[in-house]
């Protein structure tokens, strides 16, 4: 399984392909911890549900970061 560290290397290197400016790299990366921190919360407000509940809670958490992701990417191939 790949390091938040790994996961965030990936995500500069896919939304900056001509790289970025420091001040601007430092700005994201805060950005990225704290999603990241939110997912944490979550994960551990899921382990505290009935296992039926998780499923369903985890499978909106699942469609509304997919959503995320789709409106992320299409902002990038618009830059790009």
């Amino acid at each position: 399984m790949p390091t938040l560290h790994e996961q965030w290397i990936k995500y500069r290197d896919t939304v900056y392909p001509n790289g970025v400016h420091a001040i601007q790299e430092k700005e994201t990366h805060q950005a990225f911890v704290a999603g990241a921190l939110c997912v944490k919360s979550t994960i551990t407000e899921l382990a505290q549900m009935p296992s039926a509940q998780a499923q369903v809670a985890l499978q909106k958490f699942y469609r509304e970061i997919d959503e995320q992701i789709q409106q992320l990417l299409q902002l990038t191939k618009s830059r790009n």
